[in-house]
């Protein structure tokens, strides 16, 4: 999660002390491993759908900004190169399976970023302008009611807009690739990444109906790796670089093809800036 709210991180550390029955962090440090845990159980069992409770966040000093703030600000090392990629359903697994209208989206989303609560204009702003409540399936990743539209917002906010950040900041030439075989959900991508064809997956769900594709992805991550581009003549099948059209190796299933990234828009544009916290 985007966190930059010392607020909130306040909330968790005092929390933290209240579970272990302590009144410093140097006392903590001198409790039982028993204790410890309970506390550590407590804590992130009681973290917002999705999340859990710690992570990397803002503090000014090791983490100066969000990095996609960062990344626009030209805050980063040039001289690496960039392979990148995402899954198409990122942000299902991650909210709340009883997001059903426009209050608990906005609850959500005020869970998460407490100090939107600031700026009611902004949430407004997120809920009725970048993903409104139009489920003709012409907005983001194509919404046809809230849970999928709450699912989007979460994708974009959190995983999938930070690949755009990195393309934009690398001036395109990266090579980035979506990740789209079904469910295509946060993580279903590790089966592929690391498919050996001798060990046989004991959850079908999270198989490798095509092995083609899974041994295509190692093959460009390996020869990414080691010559700086994911291209192998004869090998693979050509992997473009992102360049001004935004162009993306498309995994599914059925094939290897190349479409424009979904997430080259307006809303990560808008999320980028952080105007949020």
């Amino acid at each position: 999660m985007p966190t930059t709210s010392s607020n909130q991180q306040e909330k968790i550390f005092q929390n933290y002390l209240k579970w272990s029955n302590v009144s410093s962090i140097e006392e903590a440090r001198n409790l039982s491993t028993e204790a410890l845990q309970f506390a550590n159980t407590v804590t992130v069992g009681l973290a917002n759908y999705g999340g859990f409770t710690y992570g990397p966040v803002v503090d000014g000093d090791f983490l100066p900004a969000l990095p996609g703030q960062l990344l626009a600000r030209g805050q980063f090392d040039k001289s690496v190169k960039v392979m990148v990629g995402h899954n198409a359903n990122e942000g299902l697994i991650f909210t709340p399976p009883y997001t059903n209208n426009d209050t608990a989206i906005q609850e959500q989303l005020a869970a998460n970023l407490p100090s939107i609560l600031a700026f009611p204009e902004t949430l407004d702003y997120i809920t009725n302008t970048l993903y409104p409540p139009v489920f003709d399936g012409s907005q983001a990743q194509g919404y046809t009611n809230n849970l999928d539209r709450a699912s989007a917002l979460t994708a974009e906010m959190v995983f999938t807009c930070n690949t755009f950040y990195l393309d934009k900041a690398y001036n395109n030439q990266t090579y980035s690739y979506l990740f789209s075989a079904p469910p295509a959900l946060h993580g279903f991508d590790v089966p592929y990444t690391f498919y050996n064809a001798n060990v046989t997956s004991s959850s079908p769900i999270r198989g490798v109906p095509n092995p083609a594709i899974a041994i295509a992805l190692q093959e460009y991550i390996t020869n990414f790796a080691m010559r700086g581009t994911p291209n192998q003549a004869g090998v693979v099948p050509m992997f473009d670089l992102y360049g001004a059209n935004a162009t993306v190796q498309n995994l599914n299933v059925t094939g290897i093809s190349q479409l424009r990234d979904p997430v080259a828009n307006q809303r990560c544009n808008w999320w980028q800036k952080g105007l949020f916290s």
